[in-house]
């Protein structure tokens, strides 16, 4: 099962549930399981017990309660991944941040922790409720308060979404710790400090700097468009104006590669979806900040896109079968 199968088996449950946040967790387990919330051995460190799965009509769901009430809340959604996913067989021995010395137990491991992100943090409600609050600081203290989940589980939640935005905050021994949703622009480089970070992009809508849960944070928001200023007649034009302006010939082949990778990874979505999704795929780049700070940028980007996107929807035409006329 990949990750969108998983996804979409959590979604399922909202749905068929009509769950949305607050919500009794234990309620819903419970419709799949006896589950008991016992202190474990000092030699068992494991965060929760399946028993029986796939095996046992109801299985048996043991939750270590020695353990923070975040933690035992994330581990109970993710039992409950053991459970729903269908090849989640037997007994398992959970560790919500398992190491990745055993791949198929990791992978097992992950499966359940991004089946119980979802249970946990609806998608749908979170982005929801982003939209509505004009802090992105106060959304996620309001969903963390509202879901009772840890803030890392929340985090990495946002790892997985759509919208395009970067937390970040600092760590024990002043590291950075970084969390990028899929569509945000990546870094590249080491980061010192969330000042640092902040100086990586330039295709942002907004920072915001601040505290949550006591961190010291960070939130860079990408969200945005761009459109075409009809400037240019194709793209070729517009980016040969760009690479006189900027001195940036040694970087052609570059430049065009970044826009080819990024345009077949969101090649499916709506032309402004997938326009502005290649755009920020640049950002992050120092040796192309000069570039993407032009105003003409945009332009080249929309108009190679477009051009690729009807390219692409021409390919498909001639790929289809054709149907035989009933005689």
């Amino acid at each position: 099962m990949n990750d969108l199968a998983t996804l979409r088996l959590a979604q399922k449950v909202i749905y068929r549930n009509q769950l949305e946040p607050p919500f009794n967790l234990q309620n819903l387990v419970q419709q799949y399981a006896n589950v008991e919330f016992i202190t474990f051995p000092e030699n068992i460190s494991a965060d929760g017990i399946s028993l029986g799965l796939k095996i046992k009509k109801r299985p048996d769901i043991l939750i270590n309660n020695i353990k923070p009430d975040t933690r035992q809340t994330f581990t109970l959604a993710h039992e409950l991944g053991h459970i729903l996913i269908p090849w989640h067989k037997g007994n398992i021995i959970s560790h919500t941040q398992a190491a990745i010395d055993n791949y198929r137990y990791y992978k097992i491991e992950q499966e359940a922790n991004l089946f119980a992100g979802e249970i946990l943090f609806p998608t749908d409600w979170l982005i929801m409720n982003l939209k509505r609050f004009d802090s992105k600081i106060d959304w996620i203290t309001y969903v963390l308060e509202t879901c009772k989940g840890s803030l890392d589980a929340l985090l990495v939640k946002i790892t997985y979404l759509q919208y395009p935005l970067i937390v970040a905050y600092v760590g024990f021994n002043d590291d950075i710790k970084i969390y990028s949703s899929k569509t945000a622009p990546k870094f590249y480089g080491k980061v010192e400090s969330l000042d640092d970070l902040s100086r990586k992009f330039c295709t942002y809508s907004s920072f915001e700097a601040g505290y949550i849960c006591g961190k010291e944070s960070l939130i860079i928001d990408f969200e945005g468009s761009i459109s075409n200023s009809n400037t240019f007649k194709d793209w070729r034009t517009a980016l040969d104006f760009l690479i006189e302006k900027t001195n940036l010939e040694h970087k052609k082949g570059s430049i065009n590669s970044i826009l080819a990778v990024a345009f077949n990874k969101y090649k499916d979505l709506s032309l402004p979806d997938l326009v502005n999704n290649v755009y920020r795929s640049f950002d992050g780049r120092p040796e192309l900040e000069s570039l993407i700070l032009q105003s003409e940028f945009s332009d080249y980007v929309y108009l190679r896109c477009e051009e690729m996107k009807g390219n692409n929807h021409k390919s498909r035409k001639r790929r289809a079968p054709k149907l035989k006329k009933k005689k």
